[in-house]
């Protein structure tokens, strides 16, 4: 599959599975996903020539016609598959006048289908499975590679989800009013969760997974694009997540290797992407919400747009995280915070911070924890507490360029 085709097929995928799935009904969603997989795949054999003028509406027919031929070949052919013959019959695809107005359709297709992949109904780790499923259109091996888990266990997962928002009774229309704003929290925390999966890839081989955070980014612009879900906590998420996206070609070393903030070339940081990030960071100011995503983006706008490690402002970024840990206490908000700590008042400061934390077992459960212990007691000159330290660290490290990065530092301290 080319680039061009692969970009057109995640794309659509949501609009496409939402269309059939708003006359098909949730308790044929894997009839949706099955019809649009078969348009894909005949797009690959006839789009060798050229894409058509308007992919999405081809695809889109294609999809309606291979569901229709799924449903016969069922003898199922009840009150839902009449409506969606008489859908096909009425040839909409196809009339050259209807293309502003299909993208519209399609557009409301994929946002409802963001929020029944999103539906609590399902645990967080299936959310997140069949967003990358439904939403973006990856195939298993894929979700699999990208969660570390097996094609088995992905399938599995899939197939429960599925079962749930069948059982649910799930519509496909974008929710409103009291409804659309606590729905809206829940496909923004799956949105959230997919971005640092793939930020910090403890799941996969490598550091970053582009692609996965690339749809996060992109599904997450289209909440923000839409006129029903455009709020101020959906623009500091999309902001939090360019600022941080912007760093990826400083974040890995030439071996693909681990390279801290600190280390990074700030030379290879896009900026284009840092100023997209701080305008619908100050847009997202517009009004009186302050949400978590709010204090995340603005502690990464920081970073981004300071000239140095050294010539951060820690300070700010101290208050904004007591700010965060106010609205969403968390672990690695309460790490980072220490750890900012120590750079504003010193080594001693931030190692005073970090021990506060020491009774909580969620954090010290965290290799960053000793890793900054580790760091912290180098910077006060005790390199037997800090090799220590990093031994727990590589303990506790989960991925492999993680461990690698510990290995590194226990190497060079061995080597002093």
């Amino acid at each position: 599959m080319s680039g061009s085709l692969d970009a057109v097929f995640r794309e659509t995928h949501a609009a496409l599975v939402g269309r059939l799935g708003r006359v098909l009904g949730a308790h044929r969603l894997d009839l949706a996903e099955s019809a649009v997989q078969e348009a894909y795949l005949r797009a690959l054999g006839e789009w060798k020539s050229g894409t058509p003028d308007d992919p999405a509406a081809w695809l889109l027919r294609v999809a309606r016609n291979a569901a229709v031929d799924q449903l016969r070949r069922e003898r199922t052919f009840g009150r839902k598959e009449e409506e969606v013959a008489r859908w096909l019959e009425g040839g909409q695809a196809g009339d050259p006048h209807r293309g502003a107005a299909l993208r519209g359709e399609l557009a409301d297709d994929e946002l409802a289908m963001m929020f029944v992949a999103c539906h609590p109904c399902n645990t967080m780790p299936s959310r997140v499975a069949l967003a990358l499923r439904t939403l973006s259109g990856l195939d298993v091996a894929a979700i699999a590679r990208a969660l570390y888990a097996t094609d088995d266990a992905i399938e599995k997962r899939l197939v429960l989800a599925r079962r749930r928002v069948r059982e649910a009774g799930l519509g496909f229309d974008v929710p409103a009013g009291a409804e659309l704003e606590a729905r809206l929290d829940d496909v923004l925390c799956v949105l959230y969760l997919l971005f640092n999966e793939a930020y910090f890839s403890t799941a996969g081989p490598a550091v970053i997974d582009e692609l996965v955070a690339a749809e996060a980014v992109r599904l997450t612009g289209l909440l923000a694009e839409h006129p029903s879900t455009r709020r101020p906590r959906v623009l500091a998420l999309l902001a939090m997540m360019l600022l941080h996206s912007a760093r990826f070609p400083a974040r890995t070393g030439p071996g693909g290797e681990l390279v801290l903030l600190a280390e990074q070339d700030r030379s290879l940081w896009r900026r284009d992407v840092i100023s997209r990030g701080m305008e619908l960071l100050a847009a997202s100011a517009d009004g009186d919400e302050a949400s978590a995503y709010h204090f995340e983006a603005a502690i990464a706008a920081v970073h981004a747009t300071s000239p140095s490690h050294e010539q951060t402002s820690w300070s700010r970024i101290v208050e904004l995280y007591d700010r965060l840990l106010e609205v969403s206490p968390s672990p690695s908000a309460a790490l980072g915070r220490a750890v900012a700590v120590g750079h504003r008042d010193g080594p001693e400061a931030g190692l005073t911070a970090l021990d506060a934390l020491a009774d909580d077992a969620r954090v010290t459960g965290l290799s960053a924890y000793h890793a900054a212990r580790a760091e912290s007691w180098l910077r006060v000159g005790d390199a037997t507490a800090a090799g220590a330290a990093y031994v727990v660290a590589l303990e506790r490290a989960r991925h492999p360029s993680e461990r690698a990065h510990v290995e590194r530092r226990i190497a060079s301290l061995a080597r002093s």
